[in-house]
């Protein structure tokens, strides 16, 4: 009875250990990714970004986006460590072989929103820095203030080991004339730092499952040239950014629970098998 339990603990923890190994093995793994933003006065942030991977697989690395609303992205650019300019390519080849994505990159239309793609070149540990603006970042809203309000990763892609967002624009300080909200991830810090720039740290791992969505208020004219109008009010994205929020826990807690209940069920049939086990001895 005994050795009965023992070879079922075993077979347990060697069925988590294989599959801790085999997604250590074969996974890509995304360092960090660096995010800085400058604002313009119309509204555009010119967004640069530095990611630090460690690749083993695969050809070609992305940044999605979705729901993008008045955004637009535009003017994308790939540079490698090696200060290798990255082809803007019209049709993507996605999942090609390495060779064939080999310093290039491209801009992808989806249903939803915007896939920006580039290929990783070879495998080992390589950095990219990307560029690209994004239009209308910034909007008017009917209550006078201004807004930002975008999500920078969804969740359903590579974990990433840490994450930070800078935003700022030329001769403003936030400090005073700002508020900031986010949802998405448990652990993720949203501020106006200490030299009165938007800031985001994930505080660590931005796992698999979480996302980074990012909510600023600004003064009335803080960016005198912008054209683009929401007709809604601050109050009304507060609300939509604490929903999220919940939803999160919510996930979280279901995530838990679903643990919670396969580890139960698995001591339940150890117990039964336990007392079967007894209860033959019993007969004999």
């Amino acid at each position: 009875m005994k050795k009965t339990i023992i070879k079922i603990l075993f077979c347990i923890i060697g069925f988590f250990i294989i599959f801790a190994i085999y997604n250590i093995v074969n996974a890509n793994t995304i360092d960090s990714v660096n995010i800085v933003i400058t604002l313009s006065e119309d509204g555009t942030g010119h967004v640069s970004e530095e990611w630090q991977t460690s690749l083993e697989e695969g050809t070609e690395l992305k940044h999605s986006f979705r729901n993008l609303g008045d955004c637009e992205i535009k003017n994308f650019k790939v540079v490698d460590e090696y200060n290798n300019e990255f082809n803007l390519e019209n049709n993507w080849k996605s999942n090609s072989d390495i060779e064939t994505n080999k310093q290039k990159c491209a801009i992808v239309n989806t249903s939803d929103g915007v896939d920006l793609y580039w290929g990783i070149g070879q495998y080992g540990s390589n950095a990219y820095f990307l560029e690209y603006d994004i239009t209308n970042f910034v909007s008017n809203l009917k209550d006078q203030n201004q807004i930002i309000y975008f999500e920078f990763f969804q969740n359903g892609r590579e974990e990433i080991k840490h994450v930070g967002i800078n935003i700022s624009a030329e001769d403003v300080l936030f400090t005073d004339i700002a508020d900031v909200w986010g949802c998405g991830n448990d652990n993720g810090l949203y501020q106006i730092n200490a030299v009165g720039e938007i800031y985001y740290s994930s505080l660590g791992k931005l796992e698999s499952d979480e996302s980074v969505k990012m909510l600023v208020r600004l003064n009335s004219n803080t960016l005198p040239n912008i054209t683009n109008q929401i007709d809604h009010e601050i109050d009304y994205y507060k609300k939509k950014i604490n929903k999220k929020t919940h939803e999160t826990l919510e996930n979280k807690g279901v995530i838990l629970g679903l643990l919670i209940f396969i580890l139960v069920g698995l001591l339940i049939f150890i117990f039964l098998i336990t007392i079967k086990k007894g209860n033959k001895k019993t007969r004999k």
